[in-house]
């Protein structure tokens, strides 16, 4: 017996199982690595929860069918690196998740990348949320664009998309980081109408924006954003990242 990390991400009512990922590496088990799916149960009267499956391949049944092809496993691959990246906390797994994803993403993959519908907005979502993380963000935003295209529903893509826009915007003008700040703006102000008229009674987009756009906030605003006062109330008084999901 070997006692692991697991974030549990889902359960399955009908069958009382719980899916979730592998937080650190197994020193013993060598059917599953740190940011594999798993799935877990709770039998009654059990000290510990147990993983479901043979001890040959203890992901048996914890991924989609299409995640053990070519195009599956990369994704995976990608994926758990995003998830090891702990949200930025750690940078390398962040970037080795955009070594992984960014030439089938951004680049020109081979005839071996098929992924499907559901593929290419994971593989859009995830990369661009680890761009987000290293701050690199006009490709961050490349990514969200590309994922909402895909699913214009999806609320965290979609305040992803916001997040990063969020970020170009509160670039101080004058400064030299933006060379298109009336452009920038635009799609901001664009995005944030559409994420205020299709997300408004989600809990936590209101109370989001209901901080970036706090009046209060205009009283410790950083002396070099006065003479931009006005854009700022259009804009919101600070940038956000979206973290979710």
């Amino acid at each position: 017996m070997e006692l692991m990390w697991v974030r549990v991400i889902a359960h399955d009512s009908s069958s009382d199982r719980y899916l979730g990922y592998l937080l650190n590496e197994p020193h013993f088990i060598r059917s599953i690595h740190a940011g594999d799916n798993v799935v877990i149960r709770i039998e009654p009267g059990a000290e510990f929860p147990t993983a479901q499956g043979p001890a040959t391949d203890y992901t048996s049944g914890a991924w989609p069918a299409d995640a053990n092809t070519t195009t599956g496993l990369r994704l995976r691959e990608g994926l758990s690196h995003y998830r090891l990246g702990n949200n930025g906390h750690n940078p390398q797994e962040i970037q080795r998740c955009i070594a992984t994803l960014g030439p089938v993403m951004e680049g020109a993959p081979g005839p071996s990348w098929r992924p499907s519908t559901e593929q290419r907005f994971i593989g859009h979502f995830v990369l661009g949320r680890c761009l987000a993380e290293k701050y690199e963000t006009e490709r961050a935003i490349r990514q969200f664009r590309a994922a909402v295209a895909i699913d214009s529903t999806d609320a965290d893509a979609q305040l992803a998309l916001l997040a990063e826009l969020s970020v170009a915007v509160h670039r101080r003008p004058g400064s030299g980081e933006s060379t298109d700040e009336a452009r920038l703006e635009s799609e901001f102000l664009k995005q944030l109408s559409l994420v205020r008229a299709r997300f408004a009674g989600h809990r936590g987009v209101t109370k989001l924006l209901d901080m970036m756009f706090d009046p209060a906030e205009e009283a410790a605003v950083n002396p070099a954003w006065r003479p931009h006062i006005e854009k700022l109330r259009r804009v919101g008084y600070g940038v956000f990242r979206w973290k979710r999901r």
